[in-house]
């Protein structure tokens, strides 16, 4: 269900995008707005919203892990996350995908 809400927010955003609309827009021209098929509106959005309803869902854990990896360094001294550290195995892990993202980046690759 949430991932379905999610992908239905995707196509409303991208058809408010598309006609024009800012996001978050509300009255009759971003309703209308609103894609064939799609079953989310600005008002679902809303009350969404309202019980801290989670949009990007990838960006809220990379957020999670960067708090994460801020407390390490602050109770450690430096963000060298040993790859076997008991405590946080997922933090570790997470630390070594953005060094490789990172020189992956450097290196002019996807």
């Amino acid at each position: 269900w949430v991932k379905r809400q999610r992908y239905q927010y995707k196509l409303l955003m991208e058809s408010l995008q598309k006609n024009g609309h800012e996001q978050g827009q509300k009255g009759a021209a971003a309703t209308a707005a609103t894609p064939a098929g799609s079953t989310m509106t600005l008002d679902r959005v809303e009350a969404l919203e309202a019980i801290g309803f989670c949009w990007n869902s990838q960006l809220a854990a990379w957020k999670e892990r960067w708090g994460e990896l801020k407390r390490f360094k602050d109770k450690f001294g430096n963000a060298n996350v040993p790859s076997n550290f008991g405590p946080n195995p997922q933090l570790a892990t997470w630390v070594k995908c953005q060094r490789r993202q990172y020189k992956l980046y450097r290196a002019g690759k996807p």
